[in-house]
């Protein structure tokens, strides 16, 4: 088997959406990825750090609990935290989606991912002077989803950020988590529009119209997150 590169499993961290942390005896932050910046700007490093006293292993390894939390805006449904020896210990919260998904119903239908960004991108920005940026994961088959209320959840969202100087897009399967619907586990694909400019207020309504929807839908700081369950084709 070949070798994983530690520089291939630094990036992973980095780009998972889930907020990770170490910390050191102290409790100061030796280490954190993109995602648990965000956290620690809506909850104190301190208060991180307590939960991984209160639920750490007692032996040295790691632990993973369900456990409810939420920080503004995010929601959290368990943490794993782990510690291979008294100098270093981590954890990693899991964003939960905001609700129950009915995954399959009448209005799901094939669809081609990339086309369907590409005609909501251009659809929404054709005036936007933004510069448009796209991280797509390019390896998603066909899927199956209600193509309407995806379209009109993305369109909404885009036209949010038309201001910004730069927009990006990014495309993702979460890392290590799924929905489970009748005894079956599917994985969960990710979109991210992040800017600089946007109609703070106006996201919150599309979280709330998105409730009916096959999508969860809600919004961290700067930018905008979209959840579905990645059911192919």
């Amino acid at each position: 088997m070949r070798e994983i590169s530690k520089d291939f499993l630094e990036e992973w961290i980095e780009h998972d959406i889930n907020p990770f942390i170490v910390f050191d005896r102290e409790g100061k932050v030796v280490h954190l990825n993109k995602e648990a910046q965000y956290l620690l700007a809506d909850v104190s490093s301190k208060e991180i750090f307590s939960i991984c006293q209160t639920y750490a292993n007692y032996t040295y390894g790691f632990k993973t609990t369900d456990l409810e939390l939420k920080y503004g805006h995010m929601k959290f449904y368990a943490v794993t935290i782990g510690y291979l020896d008294d100098e270093l210990i981590g954890i990693k919260l899991y964003n939960t989606p905001s609700k129950k998904i009915n995954i399959l119903n009448d209005k799901a239908e094939t669809a081609n991912i990339y086309l369907l960004l590409d005609l909501c991108i251009n659809a929404s920005l054709t005036n936007s002077k933004a510069k448009i940026v796209n991280e797509w994961d390019p390896t998603f088959p066909e899927l199956k989803l209600c193509i309407n209320d995806f379209t009109t959840v993305l369109n909404s969202i885009y036209k949010l950020y038309f201001k910004s100087s730069k927009i990006l897009t990014r495309l993702s399967l979460q890392t290590g988590e799924y929905i489970k619907y009748q005894n079956k586990k599917f994985p969960i694909f990710v979109i991210e529009i992040q800017g600089d400019k946007f109609e703070e207020e106006e996201i919150y309504k599309i979280e709330r119209k998105s409730e009916d929807m096959n999508l969860t839908v809600y919004h961290s700081y700067n930018k905008t997150i979209i959840k579905s369950p990645f059911i192919a084709a």
